[in-house]
């Protein structure tokens, strides 16, 4: 090994070549600027908070490796949702993924190319259950 040789050992590295990350993504792939933009939001994405509304022109469904409070490697799906004006945030809640699922689901709202002008106005809202948690789900407006 030479002086300018890295080697990084990641213990996701496993976990991460067992999956694909995407699960769906909403952006034409067949250009490159879909790729860069669905590249750009994915990378760039800040965090959506709570009863902020947004503009969403399309979204993508992943995955991505962490570790739980017991320290164990899980797989969660993180949505990301893109703006008519290219801006991206995300949320890493199973009960907005799942909203999202079923938002995007054809008996639904189906797919954002079908959308009344290719966007639709959501937000997260957050219901509190016992323990302390919450459940977060999209609302559309």
């Amino acid at each position: 090994m030479s002086d300018y040789d890295i080697t990084t050992v990641d213990a996701t590295n496993d976990i991460v070549e067992e999956f694909n990350p995407i699960i769906l993504n909403t952006i034409d792939l067949t250009t490159f600027e879909g790729r860069q933009t669905s590249y750009n939001a994915i990378n760039n994405a800040v965090k959506l908070a709570d009863d902020t509304p947004i503009e969403v022109h399309d979204v993508i469904i992943r995955q991505f490796a962490r570790k739980d409070d017991d320290g164990n490697i899980v797989v969660r799906p993180s949505v990301v949702f893109i703006t008519p004006d290219g801006k991206a945030y995300y949320s890493a809640s199973l009960g907005v993924a799942r909203s999202v699922r079923e938002l995007l689901d054809d008996s639904m709202l189906g797919l954002p190319s079908g959308w009344p002008d290719h966007k639709l106005t959501m937000a997260i809202t957050a219901a509190p259950l016992a323990g302390g948690k919450t459940l977060k789900k999209i609302v559309v407006r």
